[in-house]
């Protein structure tokens, strides 16, 4: 089974400095109206975080992204 959720960042933390330097991201369900997958009508809450050490990897607060979900083989 695979699924593909629509998501909103909702902040992000940096934490340590130097090499240990981290990112931290959270992100929701996006909001009603902006989730034209259907995916409020079978699973309206949920909670992605993620945390980071690559530099490159940036995400903006308030922007949507899909999170595909599928098996590994």
């Amino acid at each position: 089974m695979k699924s593909r959720c629509k998501f909103q960042c909702i902040s992000k933390t940096i934490y340590g400095t130097g090499e240990s330097l981290q990112n931290n991201f959270v992100f929701t369900p996006a909001p009603r109206g902006q989730d034209d997958e259907g995916f409020w009508k079978y699973s309206p809450s949920g909670k992605f975080e993620l945390n980071c050490l690559n530099p490159n990897v940036d995400f903006e607060i308030g922007k949507l992204y899909y999170l595909d979900i599928t098996p590994v083989e």
